[in-house]
């Protein structure tokens, strides 16, 4: 059986990759440099956090959906 904890981990290495990403990329704003290299990671890094937020919210909600049908959870 899983954990349910297992899969924050990852959840948290995404948000502090976001935070550690916009934290250069307001340094790089500020200090003209780094071109638009790290925007790109940015947007990126919020991407792939809301694609895996909103997998996990599916994966929630499908089992009390399948019981509402009369179907058993896999």
């Amino acid at each position: 059986m899983k954990n349910s904890r297992s899969g924050s981990s990852g959840a948290q290495f995404l948000w502090a990759s976001l935070i550690v990403l916009v934290a250069l990329w307001v340094i790089a704003f500020a200090a003209h440099i780094g071109g638009g290299v790290i925007t790109y990671l940015v947007i990126v890094s919020l991407a792939a956090l809301l694609i895996r937020s909103a997998i996990a919210r599916a994966k929630a909600t499908t089992p009390a959906h399948q019981e509402a049908k009369g179907r058993s959870p896999e």
